[in-house]
């Protein structure tokens, strides 16, 4: 295994809290990326910085827009040492993270959501439309391919958006990021694959990622499904035997099913 960069943090930014815990972040001026630790609830570390590596591994193998994540140790203080991930600001200069909860809480109307995941997925795509001019289908299409293979249960509101060039007012589509709810690292305890991949829950327009998958009427322009997701994607992480086992076996199985959809 490759050895882990040690690194100490930079400016504190807000907590984000969730129901597995708080999730530390900092901002590094001098590198000009950002820092990420792993959840801790209750004492209990969990180990979604290695889920959001992967994640980004097997993105950049599809040809996927991803943020890459790089696996470190955070030094908290001279007691506690954190495993967590940094990444590059995906941000150019004077351009700023719009995320799509706050351009629906900026939006001079107030958004009636459907019931359907099909009227919803509509629904948002009008919204980029309307609010930045930008047609969001490709995007979208990429964002629910890429969650139903790593089976990522967080795409909230705030893990999607636009990105705005303050000087120009001009908008373009972020990379794809925060894939650490995936996998199946988030759990409790761990279930075996296929009951793993029977109950985990899709976000954002339902809580089936098959349901969300079957609003992908085309593979997306750029994508490339390999013929297998290489060992490498697990290169140099403190991951166990079953660990890794367990992840193979779920991407295999989603690979699968996307070659069998898009066939």
């Amino acid at each position: 295994m490759n050895e882990i960069l040690e690194i100490t943090p930079g400016i504190p930014l807000m907590l984000s809290s969730t129901s597995k815990g708080d999730a530390m972040k900092w901002y590094q001026p001098e590198t000009n990326c950002y820092l990420k630790a792993n959840r801790v609830d209750h004492g209990r570390e969990y180990q979604d910085a290695i889920a959001e590596v992967i994640a980004s591994r097997v993105g950049e193998l599809l040809h996927i827009l991803v943020v890459q994540y790089q696996l470190c140790h955070i030094r908290i203080d001279d007691e506690k040492l954190l495993l967590g991930t940094i990444s590059h600001n995906f941000c150019y200069k004077n351009e700023s993270f719009i995320s799509f909860e706050a351009m629906v809480e900026s939006s001079d109307e107030p958004i009636q959501w459907a019931v359907s995941a099909k009227e919803n997925y509509a629904l948002v795509i009008d919204l980029f439309r309307t609010l930045t001019g930008l047609d969001a289908r490709d995007y979208l299409n990429t964002m629910l391919l890429f969650d139903f293979l790593i089976c990522n249960e967080d795409r909230h509101l705030n893990n999607f958006g636009v990105l705005k060039d303050e000087t120009d007012g001009s908008y373009r589509f972020p990379p794809l990021f925060d894939s650490g709810y995936a996998l199946g690292f988030m759990q409790a305890e761990h279930r075996p694959v296929e009951q793993y991949l029977y109950s985990c829950k899709a976000k954002p327009f339902s809580t089936s990622f098959s349901k969300q998958l079957h609003l992908v009427n085309q593979l997306p322009s750029g994508i490339v499904l390999p013929d297998s997701i290489p060992d490498t994607v697990f290169d140099g992480l403190p991951l166990s035997a079953r660990m890794l086992d367990y992840c193979r076996t779920i991407l295999q199985i989603r690979l699968q099913q996307l070659k069998e959809y898009f066939a």
